[in-house]
């Protein structure tokens, strides 16, 4: 380092000792030192900034983690086993709808020959009522015959009454 001899005004010359710490000088008050102190007492508040900081980030997640797990994961939990359980019953309904279409498909070939089941109950209704018809035909025709038969059965008893009244009056 370079000085300046203050009291003799000589060229500057090189101290060899500077270099070396100097125990016997006392430091001097001024700007230099104040800046030490301050930079000391920095570096001890940030030290103690990130202690405050790392115990705040512990206590944090040590209090913290019943709030998390009860608002957070005990939901996800629930949510994944009622997503689980809506899978099941979605495997469930798929199987019973692939049941309620083959009993549809069934029906539906069992629907094909009831057309032709009404066209045949259909004609034979005709048929009936034709039956009927003739039926009723014969029957008035029989009632006629019947009605006959008594006129000429009671005309048969009056004239069995008069000869039983003739032979006994004989």
């Amino acid at each position: 380092m370079v000085t300046e001899s203050p009291s003799d005004g000589a060229s500057p010359r090189s101290d060899s000792t500077s270099d070396a710490p100097n125990l016997t000088s006392v430091p001097e008050p001024g700007p230099g030192r104040t800046r030490r102190i301050f930079r000391t007492l920095w570096k001890v508040v940030k030290r103690l900034l990130i202690l405050a900081i790392i115990a705040g980030i512990g206590l944090a997640v040590y209090f913290g983690w019943p709030e998390v797990q009860s608002r957070y994961l005990d939901p996800i939990t629930s949510n994944s086993q009622g997503v689980s359980d809506l899978e099941n019953q979605s495997v469930q309904l798929e199987a019973r709808i692939a049941l309620l279409e083959q009993e549809v498909v069934d029906l539906a070939g069992a629907d094909a020959g009831i057309p032709e089941r009404l066209d045949g109950l259909d004609a034979s209704s005709v048929e009936a009522a034709g039956a009927i018809t003739e039926l009723g035909s014969q029957l008035e025709a029989l009632e006629r015959r019947l009605d006959r038969l008594a006129d000429e059965l009671d005309g048969i008893a009056t004239d069995q009454s008069t000869l039983q009244s003739e032979v006994a009056g004989a």
